[in-house]
């Protein structure tokens, strides 16, 4: 936990991580579905988010021991 003194600037670095993580897939997919078709892009838009996934996953069960 942060100290007193710190703990604002923790939070802002929480809502800044937050916010981003909600409005650049948006704008990703936003301007992919400019150059393709909607069902392009959500596939592809899919495949990166599992592949992330997966390797955030199978790194965190490495790192806790298990497996």
């Amino acid at each position: 936990m942060a100290t007193p003194a710190k703990r604002g600037e923790a939070l802002a670095g929480l809502f800044l991580v937050s916010y981003l993580g909600l409005a650049l897939p948006a704008i990703g997919l936003g301007i992919a579905t400019r150059y393709t078709a909607v069902t392009t892009a959500m596939t592809w838009f899919t495949g990166v988010l599992l592949a992330l996934l997966t390797t955030a996953g199978a790194l965190a069960r490495r790192r806790s021991g298990t497996g």
